[in-house]
């Protein structure tokens, strides 16, 4: 279940034995057993086939101001969240505007359900274009070969240390699973 510009909608993934289907024009645009070593960093993607060897860019410019320009909604969104909740439940706040230890904020107003709602659908349309953005990576990388080679490496370390906020915008580890 999932709310999509303000209707719920009811997905199923139905699940059948056997071999998928494949159409023609995929199955020719896919390399039958060739493979194909990929090396993710943060930004770049290196991918080396038998035939051909070339770095994919996975932040180009015009995703990346997309991207801004989405966080900046859902920022946004966010703070108008915590206005509303500070506004609706003052006594669990003191004096400069700190958390009152052992209170909670229980009075939700129509004002904050519907800003819950738009932050929602803004993180929701993120996700969607997230993963149809791995999807076009991992069919490109398709072309060059079906079986993928890639070093063992741990994605979430690399999220905790260095390359936070840019590991959540390539998700190159979504992409390997992918």
């Amino acid at each position: 279940r999932e709310a999509v510009r303000g209707k719920t909608r009811y997905f199923a993934l139905v699940r059948v034995e056997g071999e998928p289907y494949r159409s023609q024009e995929y199955l020719n645009s896919v390399a039958q057993d060739v493979v194909v070593g990929l090396d993710a960093g943060p930004s770049k993607l290196a991918v080396v086939g038998s035939d051909e060897t070339y770095s994919l860019n996975r932040a180009p410019e015009a995703l990346l101001e997309k991207h801004k320009a989405a966080q900046a909604r859902i920022r946004r969104a966010q703070r108008a969240l915590n206005r509303s909740l500070r506004a609706t439940n003052p006594e669990c706040f003191d004096a400069k505007g700190r958390w009152v230890k052992g209170k909670k904020a229980t009075v939700r107003s129509e004002a904050w359900k519907r800003k819950q709602r738009k932050l929602k659908s803004e993180q929701r349309r993120e996700r969607v274009n997230r993963r149809q953005d791995e999807t076009r990576l991992a069919r490109r990388v398709m072309k060059s070969g079906n079986i993928v080679a890639v070093e063992d490496i741990n994605y979430t370390v690399w999220q905790s240390s260095f390359y936070g906020k840019r590991m959540g915008f390539t998700a190159p580890g979504a992409l390997m699973q992918r």
